[in-house]
């Protein structure tokens, strides 16, 4: 007898594989030899391990992807794409007294306070934003600088919200987000219609 087919029936008395009859019986149905090293794998055990590296795989692949961003960071404006602003109230269509309470909210954002001084673009914060209110006027387009004047009120001090009066009839009213440097920013903005009641 050789010594390829001693390790042979080493490898098969080791994972319980007994001839019978001039059949094989036992856990697995085949042995692998290896020169190098004497390994058994029994049918089983190999499927077991395939599905693992399988499932394994499989969930490496899906942290890549939920990791990854889809958004590019160029500028300040465009890190908060999917995030939302929006008025808890009032809503869009409701009739309000002429003085009312105007508070907002946001989802999948940062609201922050500006920091005090005149900023400089590298000393915007990314991810940081803060709210701003147009009464009866439009939302701006991404990267323009908001107004300190009429028809705009900053919220540069991270507040949501302000008790103001407007005149009766109808008004558009605009909550828009900015940066530290008042730059609005993509897809940040929603515009409801009020009745302000005589």
């Amino acid at each position: 007898m050789g010594a390829t087919q001693e390790r042979l029936d080493e490898a098969h008395d080791l994972a319980g594989v007994r001839e019978v009859g001039g059949r094989r019986t036992g856990i697995g149905a085949q042995a692998t030899y290896n020169p190098a090293t004497l390994v058994y794998i029994s049918k089983g055990v190999a499927m077991s391990n395939r599905l693992m590296s399988g499932v394994v795989i499989t969930m490496l692949a899906m942290a890549g992807t939920a990791c990854r961003s889809e958004t590019p960071a160029e500028e300040s404006h465009e890190g908060h794409a999917g995030g939302r602003v929006y008025f808890v109230t009032p809503k869009d269509g409701d009739t309000i007294k002429p003085m009312s309470t105007f508070q907002f909210a946001h989802e999948g954002l940062t609201i922050g306070a500006v920091p005090p001084g005149e900023l400089t673009p590298e000393q915007v914060r990314p991810g940081i934003t803060h709210y701003h209110l147009g009464v009866d006027t439009d939302c701006l387009p991404a990267g323009t600088i908001i107004p300190k004047a009429d028809p705009w009120i900053h919220f540069g001090d991270g507040k949501n919200e302000i008790e103001m009066a407007l005149p009766p009839g109808p008004h558009k009213l605009v909550l828009q987000s900015g940066d530290d440097m008042h730059r609005t920013l993509d897809g940040l903005c929603e515009t409801i219609n009020v009745t302000v009641a005589p």
